[in-house]
């Protein structure tokens, strides 16, 4: 999916594109930091009329990163299934890990303190929500 957003070409099948019976709602995001890792709570309805398996998809997108990056990389899934109808509260913790990225020059992984984007989706390109979120490392 990266060198995909990267390019501008549109896959026939995005990264994490999957078929369902049925259809899901994505509602109230929220992203706290919590030391040097941030906890993001969203709910998943399932809206259709059929019991159905989603994979909820957090990435991140870097918005003040010193060195290019992807415009978001995947950090964390959610796997569940709902009946119709049902509601699933999904709390995701991203350790300091999955705002790092590898220094070549330093040869270690490196966090730098910023603004953040969390988005969630169903896949790479069917991102629902979106929330900013500052970083301090």
């Amino acid at each position: 999916y990266r060198g995909f957003e990267q390019s501008g070409t549109e896959p026939l099948f995005p990264f994490g594109h999957g078929l369902s019976y049925t259809t899901f709602a994505y509602s109230d995001v929220t992203a706290t930091a919590d030391g040097d890792e941030a906890v993001v709570r969203f709910t998943v309805t399932n809206s259709g009329s059929r019991a159905g398996r989603e994979v909820a998809q957090i990435y991140v997108s870097d918005a003040e990163s010193s060195v290019d990056r992807p415009p978001k990389e995947l950090k964390a899934w959610e796997t569940f299934e709902l009946t119709p109808g049902e509601q699933r509260q999904v709390e995701v913790r991203l350790p300091r890990r999955a705002f790092s990225f590898f220094d070549t020059q330093k040869k270690a992984w490196v966090a730098e303190s910023g603004v953040f984007k969390i988005l969630v989706g169903g896949s790479a390109a069917d991102i629902r929500l979106r929330e900013k979120l500052q970083m301090e490392f």
